[in-house]
Formats: C-alpha cells, sequence, structure tokens
C-alpha cells in the first residue's frame, strides 16, 4: 500500500520545512525529525484500530531510501505505520 505524501498517511513535514502541531513549530531539519514529527502528529488524525484495519499485513510504499550510503536504516515515517498497525493488543 502506498503511504507517500500523495495519501491520507504521508507525513505533512517535508525536509526544511517547518510544520504545526498543537500551537509548536517542528522543523525537519534532518529526515528524523520528519519521522519524529510523525509520531506525534499521527494519534491526531488515526487511531490504532484504523489503522490496522487498513494497514495490518501489508507491505507498505513510500518513496524513502531504504538505506544510507553506510547502509544503515534510512528513518522513514512507513516504519511507524507499520509498528503501530501490527503491534497486539495491549494487555
Amino acid at each position: 500500500i502506498c503511504v507517500d505524501r500523495s495519501t491520507i498517511y504521508g507525513n505533512p513535514l517535508r525536509l526544511g520545512y517547518t510544520g504545526w502541531l498543537g500551537g509548536k513549530a517542528y522543523t525537519g531539519q534532518t529526515p528524523q525529525d520528519c519521522v519524529d514529527f510523525y509520531r506525534f502528529w499521527l494519534p491526531h488524525n488515526f487511531t490504532v484500530e484504523e489503522l490496522r484495519e487498513d494497514l495490518r499485513g501489508h507491505d507498505l510504499m513510500c518513496w524513502c531510501p531504504l538505506c544510507w550510503d553506510d547502509g544503515t536504516r534510512f528513518p522513514c515515517h512507513a516504519d511507524i505505520l507499520l509498528e503501530l498497525a501490527n503491534k497486539e493488543h495491549d494487555a
């Protein structure tokens, strides 16, 4: 399932831009900044139940590269969607 910026699941914070949430400014200075913002933004827009219903068990696609040049994992908001959509129910 495509979760890039053209979809409802896209990350609204772009690298180099500022996003607002709860009256606070967040600047996407790094890819990790953008992913961190998304983690805070997501619960204001979707419930875990909605994420599970739409995304659980699916592969998700975004345009972020998979890895940096040194081989380490590139941060992507899709990782957060996968984590929440496939998380087991809280005890």
